[in-house]
């Protein structure tokens, strides 16, 4: 069966409301995710969690079970400081890459850059070395260069999506696991 872990930007940038994203960027992609994730687990996928600002926390490993990831969302109240993708994208790969299944997904959602933890080249490198897809969501008006930049360089290595409204956010999250994986 497929696994899929979600790594979840929670910095201070992700608390602030953008575009239709309210009352945050943060609860709109909890919202986002409670519904993949659901889907997800009603098409055989089992799902993880992994929660980032200038630190990293595996918080789930790969499961069916649903309510556990649920009850883990909705704990999840304020941001903090600092930004570490690619260290999240790592501990990603590591609740994943013993299992035997032979297909596995990350999916990066975050609003900003990295000031924290593995440099993010490092970090796609190694989910490629481990077999797993990378997928990266960006959640940025297109012209915003600073953030792109350090996403674009690496575009071969993982696939990535720019969004600036939720339903994009949810169609995005959706189509990652739509029918069985």
């Amino acid at each position: 069966m497929p696994l899929i872990v979600y790594a979840l930007d929670v910095s201070i940038s992700m608390a602030k409301s953008y575009s239709d994203m309210t009352p945050s960027k943060l609860v709109a992609s909890i919202d986002s995710l409670l519904t993949a994730a659901k889907r997800a687990v009603e098409n055989g996928w089992r799902i993880g969690l992994t929660l980032f600002a200038g630190w990293t926390l595996p918080v789930i490993p790969p499961t069916y079970n649903y309510r556990s990831f649920l009850r883990a969302l909705r704990h999840v109240d304020k941001a903090y400081l600092g930004s570490a993708p690619g260290t999240a994208i790592v501990e990603s790969v590591k609740l994943m890459r013993f299992l035997p299944d032979p297909r596995k997904e990350v999916v990066l959602i975050t609003d900003g850059d990295y000031n924290a933890g593995v440099p993010v080249g490092h970090a796609i490198a190694f989910a490629k070395l481990n077999g797993v897809n990378l997928h990266i969501i960006l959640l940025a008006q297109p012209e915003h260069t600073p953030i792109i930049s350090v996403y674009e360089k690496y575009r071969e290595d993982a696939d990535w999506i720019i969004v600036s409204r939720k339903a994009e956010l949810d169609a995005a999250l959706l189509s990652m696991v739509e029918g069985e994986g």
